[in-house]
């Protein structure tokens, strides 16, 4: 599964609205007011190459860092802007926790403008919980997260939130149709100091403020805008309350419904079961 900077752009965009897609692009001309251009081409070079190595580093490192760690947890807030028919700008609100054990499962607890909806998954079983209406859906699975991410894709058109941050494949693939990096230098943010960096990528644009802190390089922001849409859409996810290495019960991973929860059905996320559906046919 591919992770390149537009897919993370609109996948993003996309999780307030329970959908599909996603990722970023960025050129000189976008910079804020006053930003620094990239230094000029060194004497007797024909090019120079628009992705900054030092900021692709910054980039990378705390893409590595996520992907290594075997437990983490956070919380996170996104607001995205919808332009109506009318061209007016709509801006929808969600936020949530994540819990993530690699070797048993994870939780996210999440809330929405039309209410809460959470979901868990224990290696063995999803389920998708809506608190408020009190029903659920559930399915057996057995995989690890990416190809849960997958599947839920493909059989539902479901986005985990906050999914991209908790793949062990950011790594290999965040650089994936990269057109240019820049870095804009550090600031202070919510009283930390914190790299501020853009990336680019045909049809969006990214910024990303990391964390300077080598020993754990999290994100606290990320600022995406789909330039090719109509109205240049644009999403804000703010990341906070991180622990790393704590040791979360496995029960937490496990949905137990009480007696006035209702289960609805849900499309099976099992190869084999859609394999038998479809010979059935």
């Amino acid at each position: 599964m591919a992770i390149s900077i537009r897919l993370l752009t609109v996948t993003l965009a996309v999780l307030v609205c329970f959908s599909t897609t996603g990722v970023p692009a960025f050129a000189a001309d976008a910079l804020p007011e006053g930003t620094e251009q990239p230094a000029p081409a060194p004497e007797g070079s024909e090019t120079l190459s628009p992705i900054d190595p030092f900021a692709a580093q910054i980039v990378r490192q705390s893409a590595e860092y996520l992907a290594g760690l075997p437990t983490l947890s956070f919380s996170w807030f996104v607001t995205n802007d919808e332009i109506t028919d009318a061209g007016e700008t709509v801006t929808i609100v969600e936020s949530g926790t994540t819990t993530m054990d690699r070797r048993a499962g994870f939780v996210e607890q999440t809330e929405q403008e039309s209410g809460k909806r959470d979901y868990y998954y224990d290696g063995n079983v999803f389920t998708v919980v809506f608190p408020d209406e009190k029903f659920y859906a559930s399915q057996p699975f057995t995989g690890d997260f990416d190809e849960l991410v997958v599947r839920l894709r493909e059989r539902t058109g479901a986005i985990l939130p906050a999914w991209i941050i908790l793949s062990e494949k950011l790594p290999e693939t965040i650089f994936e149709d990269l057109n240019a990096a820049a870095y804009l230098g550090s600031i202070m943010l919510k009283g930390s100091e914190v790299h501020h960096i853009a990336l680019s990528n045909t049809g969006a644009d990214l910024q990303l403020w990391i964390s300077v802190d080598e020993s754990a390089p999290v994100p606290a922001m990320l600022i995406g805008t789909l330039t090719d849409q109509p109205g240049a859409p644009r999403f804000r996810v703010s990341f906070s309350s991180w622990v790393f290495n704590q040791d979360p019960e496995p029960e937490q991973f496990n949905f137990s419904p009480d007696p006035d929860f209702e289960r609805i059905a849900m499309p099976s996320l099992s190869v084999a079961e859609e394999q038998a559906e479809e010979s059935g046919k």
